[in-house]
């Protein structure tokens, strides 16, 4: 390119980048055996998770270009990082959470560079098991002992997952 003046520009070269963004995700969750709930598959954009403690996460997913590094990273107080395997596009990684909060995403190309837009961060919350309770129906506290000396009992047992036995 030559200005009226006789300057000289360039040549330029444009290089067109897709933007890197997640072209797939998904988080298999397998929650811990007490509480019989098997497992469940979130895919796409995942809402805001609440999972007993001691449930596992998988997350899977894949990019619009090569990845060389994928993490999800809680700062603050109590921070943590965890970083996923990543092979060309895709990504794998799988743990169990000890603490909730929001895990943000950390995605670079595999030339170093980040999202152009912001992902949403994952949020977890961590449900503790509660202690299941138990109370005495029958007999009433002011009830007195037949002459049998046998007493029927009335128990209600109460548990977040259920019960099995009472002993």
């Amino acid at each position: 390119m030559e200005s009226l003046d006789g300057a000289v520009a360039g040549p330029y070269t444009v290089e067109v980048l897709d933007p890197l963004i997640l072209t797939a995700l998904t988080l298999h969750l397998d929650f811990p055996a007490h509480t019989g709930l098997g497992s469940a598959e979130v895919v796409g954009d995942p809402p805001p998770l609440e999972i007993p403690r001691g449930t596992s996460i998988t997350v899977r997913g894949r990019a619009s270009r090569p990845l060389s590094s994928v993490a999800l990273v809680r700062e603050g107080s109590d921070p943590v990082r965890r970083e996923l395997e990543v092979d060309g596009f895709g990504f794998l990684g799988s743990w169990a959470p000890v603490s909730g909060g929001e895990l943000a995403w950390v995605l670079l190309d595999d030339q170093g560079r980040p999202p152009e837009d912001l992902l949403p961060p994952l949020s977890v919350r961590i449900v503790e098991d509660r202690t299941p309770s138990l109370r005495f129906v029958l007999p009433a506290s002011d009830t007195v002992l037949p002459v049998s000396r046998r007493q029927p009992l009335l128990l209600e047992a109460l548990d977040d997952y259920g019960i099995d036995r009472l002993e």
